[in-house]
């Protein structure tokens, strides 16, 4: 059996790569079908559990750290809130990791990217659909994205619009902020705080 301490990731020599260049995927091979549904069953395991300890985290109060002149200052000189490439988005994510404001853990969940060119699972049966509040001052009422690209660069008016969005819980139908929006409103109130 595969679990998470021991094997949660999948291997290119398990799959035959289908597709093109415009679309590519894989699909696994008959050799490695079990060790396959096995590290999909142990990879959902792991991020059940990575979810609820940032749910724990979140609720909990997070990292409440406050930034000093020095560090706004840093920031400030090295990123332009309006204007950030994927790399640099990446760069100041790690920084606020350093800085305390964020936690490593905190990463999957604030579009940080997928290190390397690890594979990931789809699984096209569990098709989930969620209702969602944004706030009133997003152009984008109508079409939700997390998309970095849809906003040109401009991490402080993307990480505003996903700060704001809400999602309705399932158990209690309550709406409210989802941890990774809690994530986003940090981020959000660092950039506000450098951009002079």
């Amino acid at each position: 059996m595969v679990t998470s301490a021991n094997a949660p990731r999948f291997q290119t020599e398990w799959f035959n790569h289908v597709g093109n260049a415009a679309l590519p995927y894989a699909v696994p091979k008959t050799e490695y079908q079990d060790l396959f549904r096995q590290t999909v069953e142990a990879v959902q395991n792991q991020a059940k559990q990575n979810y609820a300890d940032l749910t724990q985290r979140v609720q909990a109060g997070g990292t409440r750290v406050k930034l000093t002149e020095e560090q706004k200052e840093y920031l400030s000189e090295h990123f332009d809130p309006r204007n950030m490439s994927r790399a640099d988005y990446q760069k100041f994510i790690d920084k606020l990791c350093e800085y305390g404001v964020l936690d490593e853990a905190d990463k999957p969940y604030i579009n940080y990217g997928l290190a390397g060119s690890e594979l990931e699972a789809i699984p096209l049966s569990a098709i989930n659909c969620e209702a969602y509040i944004m706030t009133a001052d997003s152009d984008n009422l109508l079409c939700y994205t997390n998309s970095f690209s849809m906003f040109k660069s401009n991490v402080l008016e993307w990480s505003g619009y996903l700060s704001g969005i809400r999602a309705l819980e399932q158990n209690t139908g309550i709406w409210q902020k989802k941890p990774e929006a809690v994530l986003f409103g940090k981020i959000h109130n660092v950039l506000e705080a450098i951009s002079g």
